[in-house]
């Protein structure tokens, strides 16, 4: 994490949008969209109910198992991009595709559950940045040169962490 503020200070101050331009775009292996529901029911415990005496909600074992997860990712080396999309009556993102993990765990804090489930419309949201991000980029000067396939040895994501159905999807 320390390395993560540094190279932010160092590079481009506090512009989390610039981060992704400090990769070697061929050494990212994973790109993960983690759409993260935020509907009401994740305010409670795992088998329902109100929690009590400190028992975690669905959301904060949830976001507890996406920390651990992204943390031994960096712990291993995994070079990774991570976006997050919240969803509950709005699809929302909540950290675009960064390599600074710890941006990534610090938006999870925003998480507040409440509204209902759109759930098809997170995921629908989650594979059109995907595909936005490795459609090719030609050189517009010269049309005949082949295109640019970035990140092209990543593999693509999306984890849905969920505790139900769509309820509300257009």
């Amino acid at each position: 994490e320390n390395i993560e503020k540094l190279a932010k200070n160092l590079n481009f101050g506090n512009r989390v949008e610039d981060a992704i331009d400090l990769v070697d775009s061929e050494q990212i292996q994973q790109i993960n969209y983690i759409c993260f529901d935020q509907s009401v029911s994740m305010k409670f415990r795992l088998i329902g109910g109100v929690p009590h005496h400190g028992e975690g909600t669905r959301a904060e074992i949830s976001s507890d198992f996406l920390r651990a997860l992204i943390e031994q990712s960096y712990k291993f080396r995994v070079s990774s991009l991570y976006g997050l999309i919240s969803f509950n009556s709005k699809v929302e993102v909540l950290q675009e595709l960064t390599p600074m993990s710890s941006d990534f765990i610090e938006k999870l804090k925003k998480i507040k559950p409440h509204d209902q489930t759109h759930l098809w419309d997170a995921i629908k949201l989650a594979k059109d940045r995907i595909v936005e991000l490795l459609t090719p980029s030609k050189d517009e000067e010269d049309e005949d040169e082949d295109e640019i396939a970035p990140f092209p040895n990543a593999q693509c994501r999306i984890i849905v962490i969920t505790d139900g159905e769509d309820n509300k999807s257009e």
